[in-house]
């Protein structure tokens, strides 16, 4: 008897099996939530902005909440579970810089954010992937704390060199000297004392005695070449985010 069952069992699932593959699909389980279509999914975008490389010159294209929460572009969307910042050659870049860029900028509601390492804890934490460079200048921002004037620090890679860059741009402190192109880490930013840590992939691997105003998180893709840097329009700079941690304490 028992083999009866067993016999009829395998037939009502070779049947089903029939049904699924003349259907064309496979069936989902009701808990599998389903892909992540647009970045606003897969990141936490309420506390920031969107600059696009795309625009007028000089005025690139900004995304604002609420609208920032369910767009996508094929300069911001979603890949295989992270979402693609990409800023071609030619794209359009801000009057501050000859550079284009698919990069959030931190806010506080509708207000641009502003704060100080002088006083409470801010820490951003990064876990990403920079997938692209240009060709002729290679190199790629990935992310940053920015004054009202200038960078304080970026994440900077140049080639298959990575680095935490400060004093505008004039210091710098080795944070992988072979990156790979596609490699996934995560950097964790902790602004906190009137200092500025730096930990990558868990490793500490800068302290450094840096302190202002007026400070805010970038996340992204800030291409660092153009076609005035005789790149080609299509060359461009990629960067993969899978996830941002943000944290302000007073």
């Amino acid at each position: 008897m028992p083999d009866q069952w067993d016999a009829v069992a395998q037939a009502m699932r070779a049947a089903v099996e029939d049904t699924v593959a003349a259907l064309g699909h496979t069936p989902t389980h009701p808990d599998t939530p389903p892909a992540a279509r647009v970045p606003g999914q897969v990141l936490d975008l309420h506390p920031w902005k969107l600059t696009l490389p795309t625009g007028r010159p000089e005025r690139p294209t900004e995304i604002l909440q609420p609208e920032l929460d369910t767009y996508s572009d094929e300069w911001f969307r979603v890949r295989d579970g992270g979402v693609v910042f990409r800023a071609r050659c030619d794209g359009v870049s801000t009057s501050g810089s000859g550079y284009p860029r698919s990069e959030l900028r931190e806010m506080d509601g509708d207000e641009k954010a502003a704060w100080s390492n002088a006083t409470g804890s801010h820490t951003l934490t990064i876990d990403q992937a920079i997938t692209e460079t240009p060709v002729v200048k290679p190199e790629v921002v990935a992310g940053q704390i920015h004054d009202g004037d200038d960078d304080v620090i970026q994440i900077h890679l140049a080639a298959r060199r990575l680095t935490l860059r400060y004093a505008d741009g004039k210091k710098s402190v080795v944070l992988d000297d072979a990156y790979v192109l596609g490699t996934r880490f995560t950097v964790r930013i902790d602004a906190t004392g009137k200092r500025v840590r730096v930990a990558y992939n868990g490793a500490q691997k800068a302290d450094l005695p840096l302190t202002g105003s007026g400070w805010y998180w970038k996340v992204g893709c800030y291409t660092q070449s153009s076609t005035a840097k005789g790149d080609a329009p299509d060359a461009a700079g990629e960067v993969v985010v899978y996830g941002i941690d943000l944290r302000h304490t007073p």
